[in-house]
Parts: C-alpha cells; structure tokens; sequence
C-alpha cells in the first residue's frame, strides 16, 4: 500500500547518534591492520564534547545527550559545528555495565551535569573535588540510581514483558 500510494521511502527514520562513556584515557579503539593510523588518531565524541565546550560558549547549557539536537559531529575534523537544519535526532549513550562502578557512575553524571569541559568537572560537588565519580554522584542534590529504582524497573518490566523478555 505505502509504494502503491507512492510515499517516499527514504528519510522515514530518525538519525540516531550513538555517544561513548569512557573513563579518561580509556576508551576503545578498534582498528585493523589498514586503518591503524586513523584508528590511533581517532576521537572519541565525549572528548570532543569537552572541546566543543571549552570553545563555545552556548554549549555551555547543554548536557552530553543533548549535544546532537544543536551541534553536528564532522568526523573528518573531529569537531561538533552548529546544526542549520532542524531534523529529527535521537541521542544514545552506550550502556553501562553495573559491575563497572565508576563508568556507570559517570554516565549517570553525563546525564545531570551540563557543559562539563574535563572529567573533573563531573567529580565538584559543592566545590570540592570527591576522589571518585561514585562519591560525586552520591552527594546530596544529584539524583543516584539507588537499588529503589532497580526494583522499581523490575516491577515494571514484569508487568510489561513477556517471560521470554524477562
């Protein structure tokens, strides 16, 4: 029916960006034995968030996921410039494992803390620098995923899902 009423088929979907977390000087590079040059010179999108706030200073008001509705990545040159045309974009921050403590702990603050230029700015709270991403996003007035909300989401999800989602 969609082709015999001729609609478009292409631009039906929303551009996604996918954007890391990383403890600092520890995110990931794949690379293969022909493009390990570019891989060793690749650019992280947090890091180059951090440079797009250091340097703007309207992106000083947003946070990390809200960075591709405003700014567009060019990967060529590693650096967000403003977006001109208003499209439909959804943002997604890799998950986290629970094991890994500081890097959840961290993606949690990505979603609290705006226009952050270096990864210590994540960890002032009150104007003092906690030693740990876990203690800084444990202070009181940020909000802290605590066990409540685990068993809150699985309440949810069982009522939601099926056995074979579960």
């Amino acid at each position: 029916m969609w082709r015999l009423s001729e609609f478009r088929l292409y631009d039906m979907f929303h551009t996604v960006y996918r954007l890391a977390v990383y403890i600092e000087d520890q995110h990931r590079i794949c690379f293969r034995s022909y493009n390990a040059q570019q891989a060793a010179e690749s650019d992280a999108t947090l890091t180059t968030w951090f440079n797009l706030t250091d340097h703007d200073a309207n992106a000083h008001i947003c946070l990390y996921p809200d960075i591709p509705l405003h700014y567009v990545l060019k990967r060529n040159t590693k650096t967000w410039t403003t977006r001109r045309r208003n499209i439909n974009i959804v943002s997604r921050i890799y998950t986290v494992s629970p094991k890994d403590i500081e890097k959840i702990n961290l993606r949690m603050l990505l979603l609290q803390v705006p226009g952050a230029k270096h990864f210590e700015e994540f960890r002032i709270v009150e104007g003092k620098l906690m030693p740990t991403f876990k203690e800084a996003s444990q202070k009181p007035g940020r909000r802290h995923q605590n066990d409540e909300s685990f068993e809150n989401a699985l309440i949810e999800a069982t009522a939601l899902q099926m056995p074979s989602q579960l």
